[in-house]
């Protein structure tokens, strides 16, 4: 920092040797006048400095001083440009005339142009956020955000300015707690994160959403904040979704068009045990007719025929559950029974073509859980074949 006295009275101007380091000139190259100091300032801000140094000396405070400070370019000898910052003051008399002014000098070129080369970087990194195709923002410790794009403010009807200061408890406040648990966890461990989440936006819409989390670190390694960008994955899920009840209704127009081709077996499998109902109800009838028969002649023929409706009932009730349409549930299945179900239904086939069936199935298989309607699928297809 360089120091200046300017004799008012007598136009003479003093400088440190600073000062001459910062204007490279030396001391027999300079008039010692304010109006050599001028001819060192910038053209296009040469007006600007003569209006600040005719601002302070026309305060005119009789005893007391008035302030002076300006920031302006000069140009050395060889057409260097620097930017230097002026503070100082106007001493006046008993009348309010000023006689001497004082002030510092400092060179703030590298300062300004810091500021400016950060300005740009600021104004690029701005530019590349808002022409993402997905929300970004950047928010602090505390859920406070510190930069948003315009794709994360139309989620909220709103413009990015508008959000920088608030927090995540403001726009969100149902899930903020939960989101900024996740921030929490990246500035105690430093790892980006991934989650996704169903949440109510600003503009009416629910989104399923895709969030990347990341932290930011200052130049001594601190976390500062957390930058996330958002993937709105809705019309996926929702293709997902379309696609399991295709996948669904693909598969219950198969069990269908098996079942079809299934039919005149089901049909033998299912008269059966009603004919043997028939039979042997027309058998009790008869000789009920001739009065030839007691309680105890009849019990074991209504066994029978209980014993024929159960199985008729449980052919039709392993038929319905296989043709059922329902959404795919998981489930822990008894294989053993379910092969056992599913073999009913070919009982006539086996017996009519003589097929001896074994079935083996390991008692060391673990605990299966599946969709039950998509495993009987399976086995009647293989059975088929």
């Amino acid at each position: 920092v360089g120091n200046w006295v300017w004799t008012i009275t007598t136009n003479d101007l003093w400088w440190s040797d600073e000062i001459y380091r910062i204007f490279g000139l030396e001391p027999q190259e300079f008039g010692a006048t304010y109006e050599a100091f001028l001819a060192a300032v910038h053209p296009d801000d040469r007006g600007a400095v003569e209006d600040a140094v005719n601002k302070s000396l026309a305060q005119a405070v009789p005893g007391g001083f008035a302030p002076y400070g300006i920031e302006h370019r000069i140009v050395l000898p060889g057409g260097i440009e620097k930017i230097v910052q002026e503070h100082g003051e106007v001493a006046f008399d008993a009348d309010g005339k000023p006689i001497r002014m004082v002030g510092t000098v400092q060179d703030i070129t590298a300062r300004k142009n810091a500021e400016h080369a950060l300005r740009e970087s600021e104004e690029r990194l701005r530019a590349v956020v808002d022409a993402s195709p997905s929300p970004v923002i950047l928010k602090d410790l505390d859920g406070r955000y510190l930069l948003v794009n315009q794709m994360y403010a139309a989620w909220f009807d709103t413009n990015a300015a508008d959000m920088i200061g608030k927090t995540i408890f403001d726009l969100l406040p149902a899930d903020a707690e939960i989101i900024m648990r996740d921030e929490r966890r990246i500035y105690e461990t430093g790892e980006t994160s991934m989650h996704e989440r169903t949440l109510p936006f600003g503009d009416g819409r629910t989104r399923d959403v895709l969030s990347t989390k990341g932290p930011i670190h200052s130049e001594s390694g601190e976390i500062v904040a957390v930058c996330t960008v958002l993937t709105d994955v809705s019309e996926i899920r929702q293709a997902e979704r379309n696609l399991a009840e295709l996948r669904e209704s693909l598969a219950h127009l198969s069990r269908l068009g098996t079942m079809g081709e299934m039919a005149a077996e089901l049909a033998h499998e299912i008269n059966q045990p009603l004919a043997a109902i028939s039979n042997y109800a027309r058998g009790a009838l008869r000789r009920m007719e001739t009065q030839t028969v007691g309680t105890a002649d009849l019990k074991p023929v209504v066994e029978l025929i209980a014993s024929q409706a159960l199985r008729a009932g449980e052919i039709i009730r392993e038929l319905r559950g296989f043709l059922r349409r329902a959404e795919p549930k998981k489930e822990r299945i008894d294989l053993e029974r379910m092969t056992d179900q599913v073999l009913a239904l070919f009982a006539s086939t086996i017996r009519e073509g003589a097929i001896a069936v074994t079935v083996q199935i390991p008692r060391s298989l673990p605990p299966l859980s599946a969709d039950s309607v998509q495993i009987q699928q399976v086995l009647v297809n293989l059975i088929r074949n």
